[in-house]
């Protein structure tokens, strides 16, 4: 069931960020926009995989499962409403924010309960704060940073993406499927 549910999700996600993309009212496009489109579905599919990963081997009777549960469903919210403000800069980015930091909480805690963190746990983390922090900087100045720097930050943020991905193995998940 929980399965069911992330791909659910990812499917409305991606079905949003593309009606999202197709209704932008500029022309010609920014370079910033397609970057933050290409960002939100690579992020997207690399946190489905991890997910799918999480939930096909996680014990669903542990506490710490169902906090996970409980912040992966919180998360996918905030990553539908991220996707449907893809036109407005500050917002979009600032959901994408609270889902990426809503997501974080369960593998903090369960980091913290294991006695310390574990490889893929903590390069996530890593990750997660490299994104935020980048995220909240287009929030908190993005209107006084011009487009190079916003597509800079983005390229960053793709690149940490694939670096994530291969690091914390994220593509086992589709031989484990």
């Amino acid at each position: 069931m929980f399965a069911r549910v992330n791909i659910a999700t990812i499917f409305l996600t991606m079905s949003l960020i593309s009606m999202a993309g197709a209704m932008i009212d500029l022309h010609p496009i920014p370079l910033s926009t397609w970057f933050f489109i290409i960002f939100f579905i690579a992020l997207r599919i690399k946190m489905f995989l991890d997910d799918i990963r999480y939930f096909w081997n996680a014990d669903a009777k542990r506490q710490q499962f169902k906090l996970g549960f409980v912040c992966g469903v919180a998360s996918w919210f905030f990553w539908v409403i991220s996707a449907l403000h893809l036109g407005e800069r500050s917002r979009f980015c600032g959901f994408l924010a609270a889902a990426i930091a809503i997501g974080t909480i369960p593998m903090i805690i369960t980091g913290t309960i294991r006695r310390g963190f574990f490889r893929r746990p903590s390069i996530w983390i890593t990750a997660n704060g490299v994104y935020l922090s980048l995220l909240l900087v287009i929030v908190a100045i993005g209107q006084s940073l011009s487009e190079n720097i916003v597509t800079i930050l983005l390229l960053c943020c793709i690149c940490m993406t694939v670096v994530d991905c291969m690091l914390s193995e994220s593509l086992k998940a589709l031989e484990e499927m």
